[in-house]
């Protein structure tokens, strides 16, 4: 393929050259899942919700792993969850530990050939045994799935504290280690929803090495081959514009004055309903 290739050449390309591009290390921070259930007419509130959302969200994984990634961070339960209150709530970590680490679940990793690990919620007992249950009845290596629980805000930060006071916590490798059990690349690459923001209590720091974001705003599980292309291609061609030598960087700015005049803000948006979506993608008046 050539140094820099158009997009629709990049889009038909084989598989495995696309594949050959991906980091091995994704933060995949998914959001709107109860929002994609209900345009799907399955009530966020009902169990089958999460049988429905599990099915979507291996999926969702499977395409991620077809496509190069080792190791995808992603989460279970963030501190706006816990803070809910209804039945959603009442259902959370049951939903979290049987959809997890239940036997059913459990047989569908072995199928699958996938490892998956829980961190987080230390203080929570039901989903520190599901984390448990993981650990001795899958492998130790191979493609993983890495959960994170957090129930409650500033958790994060506590944990990152206990974690560097350890005597052999010196590099951001050690602190991955710890954190993880492991030692992990870090992550390059964070895929994510809706409002770009980022959230230490939602996102552990320790992963992050220069990552490049990107914000979906069709909600769920609903990453397809061409939205995973799209943003690859991206972040291998279009992103990278250091160099080291800026001499001559600047001869052709003039011929996009107009452009960078404007002055565009990524990140404004207009309500919708109970939402917020992004106002450069909604159709003119």
């Amino acid at each position: 393929m050539p140094e820099l290739p158009d997009l629709e050449t990049f889009l038909q390309a084989p598989r495995e050259v696309i594949a050959a591009l991906m980091p091995p290390t994704l933060v995949y921070a998914q959001g709107g899942t109860r929002r994609d259930a209900a345009l799907h007419g399955v009530d966020p509130s009902d169990d089958g919700y999460a049988d429905w959302s599990q099915q979507r969200m291996i999926t969702t994984m499977d395409l991620l792993f077809n496509y190069g990634v080792q190791h995808i961070f992603t989460i279970a339960a963030a501190p706006s969850q816990f803070a809910e209150v209804g039945r959603y709530r009442e259902k959370l970590i049951g939903w979290i530990v049987e959809g997890l680490a239940g036997a059913a679940a459990i047989r569908r990793w072995r199928e699958l050939g996938w490892r998956i690990r829980i961190v987080g919620a230390e203080d929570d007992a039901e989903i520190q045994q599901a984390a448990a249950v993981l650990r001795e009845s899958l492998p130790d290596t191979g493609r993983t799935i890495w959960w994170y629980v957090n129930p409650q805000a500033g958790a994060h930060w506590q944990r990152l504290i206990a974690l560097a006071k350890q005597a052999e916590v010196l590099t951001q490798a050690d602190l991955i280690a710890a954190w993880f059990g492991e030692p992990l690349p870090p992550a390059k690459l964070l895929l994510s929803f809706g409002k770009p923001i980022f959230d230490a209590d939602v996102l552990p720091l320790p992963l992050l090495d220069r990552a490049q974001c990107y914000w979906s705003q069709r909600p769920g599980y609903s990453l397809d081959e061409t939205m995973v292309r799209r943003i690859l291609y991206d972040y291998r061609y279009l992103r990278g514009t250091w160099r080291s030598d800026k001499h001559n960087r600047y001869a052709t700015i003039a011929q996009h004055a107009d452009i960078w005049h404007r002055g565009a803000v990524v990140g404004l948006g207009a309500r919708l309903g109970d939402f917020w979506y992004p106002q450069s993608e909604l159709p003119a008046p």
